[in-house]
C-alpha cells in the first residue's frame, strides 16, 4: 500500500496564484481552491477576509495523512462550508488579507458586516 503524503502549500496555492498573476485559471462553482478571499456578508457592506485551507492529519512519524484532506472556510474567524460560499469570495493577497483584519481593528465601523456602508453619508477615518 502506497504511502498516501500530504499536499504541498505550493500545491494547494497553484490555482490562488495564478489567479493572482493574471493567469485566469479555469473557475468552476464545484471546485474550491486553497488561498485568501474577501467577500461581503451583505449587499452593501464592508469587505470582510476570507480564507480557504486544508485540514489534515499527519503522522508525525511518518509523514503519511491519517485521513483525507478536507477544504475548510473561514470567513471573519467563522467557519462555513466552503463549497456553499466559494462563489462569493475574491481571490487578494496574503497582504490584502492581512490589510482587512488590521482594518476591522482600526476602524471599528468596518466590524459591522451585516450593515450597509455608505462612506458618502458617513465617511469613516482610521
Amino acid at each position: 500500500m502506497p504511502i498516501r503524503q500530504p499536499s504541498t502549500m505550493a500545491d494547494l496555492l497553484v490555482w490562488h496564484r495564478a489567479f493572482l498573476a493574471g493567469e485566469e485559471p479555469d473557475h468552476h462553482e464545484t471546485e474550491v481552491h486553497c488561498g485568501w478571499y474577501k467577500t461581503k456578508e451583505i449587499k452593501g457592506g464592508p469587505w470582510v477576509p476570507a480564507k480557504i485551507y486544508i485540514s489534515r492529519e499527519i503522522c508525525p512519524e511518518t509523514g503519511e495523512l491519517l485521513c483525507d484532506e478536507r477544504f475548510r472556510l473561514d470567513i471573519n474567524g467563522i467557519e462555513f462550508d466552503p463549497y456553499d460560499r466559494w462563489t462569493f469570495l475574491r481571490p487578494i493577497s496574503r497582504e490584502g488579507y492581512d490589510a482587512l483584519i488590521q482594518r476591522q481593528r482600526d476602524i471599528p465601523a468596518m466590524t459591522a458586516t451585516t450593515t450597509k456602508l455608505d462612506l458618502a453619508e458617513e465617511p469613516i477615518l482610521p
